[in-house]
């Protein structure tokens, strides 16, 4: 059973269907693009799957669990988490501050602990960084710090909403460089990126989404060497 299965899962705005029957699925250790122009219904598919959109029809499950009806905060506490588009550190927190909130609901003081030096081995950059604010950070490294944070809850999948985003090219390659990170600890991830080039060339399959539903998947090689999709997302 794959860690996350979504069937047929549809999202309306205001009477306005934004996600139409989109059907994807994500296993442990394994990285799946979404991929799309704006308005596509990316980032509606994962608020959807996170519980911030609650009101959906299809199915979500999560690790065996059907999620209809869980709030959104008690699917993170499952171990399903998203980093928003922007990364969202807390500016006038610390890089240490923001890491503790993000483990918050740990069992003990003692296990937060252990999850912040975890991080800290994971991104040798946020040692460094521990005490200054995070809004002082650049771009790449509060990327780092959104991802750090979302893993002190100790998830088994992490869901990425455009972590490239506004970056420049080489921290660009640092953000992907995190996210392969994110695969090697054994977590799956479901990521959300408009530059389609290193999003494929860093995931083990890809959904392409057109007007709220997914038109073409399978893995990102073939994805990659599709026609279309170098034509209208990698520029070939």
């Amino acid at each position: 059973m794959p860690l996350l299965e979504v069937s047929a899962l549809r999202v309306s705005y205001g009477g306005v269907v934004a996600v139409h029957d989109v059907s994807l699925s994500v296993e442990r250790g394994e990285i799946v693009c979404l991929l799309g122009a704006n308005g596509a219904g990316k980032s509606s598919t994962l608020m959807a799957i996170s519980g911030v959109l609650p009101d959906r029809e299809g199915t979500v499950t999560f690790d065996g669990r059907e999620l209809a009806r869980v709030a959104s905060h008690e699917i993170a506490r499952l171990g399903l988490v998203q980093v928003p588009e922007g990364r969202r550190v807390f500016p006038e927190m610390t890089v240490a501050e923001n890491l503790q909130i993000g483990g918050i609901r740990a069992p003990s003081a003692q296990v937060r602990t252990q999850r912040m030096e975890r991080s800290y081995e994971m991104f040798p950059r946020l040692l460094e960084r521990r005490d200054q604010l995070a809004g002082s950070l650049s771009g790449g490294e509060q990327q780092m710090l959104a991802v750090a944070r979302a893993l002190m809850s100790d998830p088994a999948l992490v869901m990425l909403d455009e972590p490239s985003l506004g970056l420049s090219p080489a921290l660009v390659e640092a953000t992907f460089d995190t996210v392969r990170q994110v695969r090697e600890a054994g977590l799956g991830v479901l990521l959300v990126e408009q530059n389609a080039g290193e999003a494929l060339e860093v995931s083990d399959r890809a959904y392409v989404m057109e007007n709220g539903r997914v038109v073409l998947s399978g893995p990102a090689s073939q994805i990659r060497n599709d026609p279309q999709v170098k034509s209208a997302y990698l520029g070939l």
